[in-house]
């Protein structure tokens, strides 16, 4: 038996309720494939759960970090906005992603409609590897040929997976 998830559309919003589960936040991002040095813009809604869902203008807070872990953020910020979201259609916020940057950000969407316990997080990840786009060197091919012919012991084959961690 095979089993396999697959999205029903190319870009489903990812949703997350806020801590006091008021609030329930809806959020994609174009261009799907997130680079450094490139621009993003980030499409958001804000729902209100104890309204059946229904869309609503409040106002907010968002920061976005990078190596931080919610809710305590040990990384860096590197955006912040504060706004009013809008009760139809989706609300906007273009931001332009560092070169530096890459791997997880998170979007932190803090004091919705004013309260200190209405806080989201979304994790966003900047130049996702796709599957074509990676390889392993050859070397380490190599390596691991000779290892499982005894050409060369256990230390110096996790020598090279080491390394490559390492360096990447």
């Amino acid at each position: 038996m095979h089993f396999s998830i697959m999205p029903s559309a190319d870009n489903l919003p990812l949703t997350t309720m806020t801590e006091n589960a008021q609030f329930k936040l809806n959020l994609s991002w174009s261009p799907q494939n997130i680079e450094s040095g490139s621009s993003a813009t980030f499409y958001f809604q804000i729902l209100d759960a104890f309204l059946i869902d229904r869309q609503v203008a409040v106002s907010y807070d968002l920061s976005i970090f990078h190596h931080g872990t919610p809710p305590f953020h040990d990384g860096e910020k590197i955006a912040d906005t504060s706004g009013f979201s809008v009760d139809m259609g989706l609300q906007m916020i273009k931001f332009d992603v560092p070169d530096n940057i890459s791997g997880i950000i998170t979007l932190q969407f803090e004091n919705l409609n004013g309260n200190d316990l209405a806080d989201a997080f979304f994790p966003v990840v900047v130049d996702r590897a796709g599957i074509d786009e990676t390889s392993i060197p050859a070397w380490i091919k190599n390596n691991a040929g000779w290892w499982a012919t005894d050409q060369i012991d256990d230390s110096s084959f996790l020598q090279g997976i080491q390394y490559l961690i390492q360096e990447g």
